[in-house]
């Protein structure tokens, strides 16, 4: 490595966990950003959640959809996450506001199919 050059995991402040858990989503308008969704929005699952965010690939955006999570817009999540014991297996519902921070997947007309999102204050969402 170069001098100056920073790998991104030693800059990341969050441990991620490759964890798939549902999510939904709204704008902070409660405009809708594509596709019908759970609740209204986006629906999609994480690939990796921190304390402080997450990377989400969609699972409804329709083909030609016209609007999709563009980077700087506020968002608000619903997350599944699962919790479980030794007699039981659960879903908490978490929901969380935060910015869209980095969309792949798109251009040449098509829609984002994966977006990063930073939480907009850490939750303690006890991952370990």
């Amino acid at each position: 490595m170069a001098t100056g050059d920073v790998a991104l995991a030693d800059r990341r402040t969050f441990r991620r966990v490759p964890l798939v858990c549902d999510v939904w989503q709204r704008a902070d308008s409660g405009e809708r950003i594509g596709g019908i969704g759970r609740f209204g929005g986006l629906a999609g699952r994480t690939l990796n959640v921190s304390d402080g965010g997450a990377l989400i690939q969609l699972t409804n955006l329709p083909e030609g959809a016209v609007s999709r999570p563009q980077p700087g817009q506020a968002i608000e999540l619903t997350l599944a996450l699962p919790r479980s014991t030794a007699d039981t297996f659960l879903l908490e519902h978490v929901k969380v506001k935060g910015e869209v921070i980095r969309v792949l997947g798109h251009g040449m007309g098509q829609p984002a199919t994966t977006f990063a999102v930073r939480f907009g204050q850490p939750m303690p969402l006890q991952l370990d």
